[in-house]
């Protein structure tokens, strides 16, 4: 919760106002753009400098896994700041965290917990999603390039 009203909210307003500047004024259309690896390379080591924070919250709340978690939390984010950049890479980043969520759901069912079978479920539907999101936007990205 913290996490989502302190980061990813205001990364949706950003996204908002930032895809609204990257529409296609013809078809209306959003137009993705290209990540540069020096962009992601300081996002990375963004939430590597970050990470060590997300620990300490999630340990003094007392989380399971912790460590996983703290790495969901900095792929998400990574994620959402991707995505409100309409970058051609968010998708694969909403995978990733997709796949670690699997992992922090998974495992208490392999112990017999078997109570957040909906949020695994969840999960992967999450996954199903992003996959077509990524799927989408290449589709989206090659119509882009041929016009160009």
């Amino acid at each position: 919760v913290i996490t989502s009203l302190f980061i990813l909210l205001p990364f949706s307003f950003y996204g908002l106002y930032n895809w609204s500047k990257h529409k296609n004024s013809q078809s209306n259309v959003i137009i993705i753009s290209r990540t540069s690896k020096k962009e992601l390379a300081i996002l990375i080591t963004s939430q590597i400098v970050l990470y060590p924070l997300y620990l300490w919250m999630l340990i003094s709340f007392d989380c399971s896994l912790p460590y996983v978690s703290a790495v969901s939390i900095a792929v998400s984010v990574s994620a959402f700041y991707l995505l409100a950049k309409t970058s051609n890479l968010s998708y694969l980043f909403f995978i990733l965290k997709d796949v670690i969520g699997l992992i922090l759901w998974v495992y208490p069912l392999m112990l017999g917990n078997s109570g957040n079978i909906t949020v695994l479920l969840t999960n992967i539907l999450y996954g199903i999603n992003d996959v077509y999101g990524l799927i989408n936007w290449n589709k989206m990205l090659k119509q882009q390039k041929a016009t160009v």
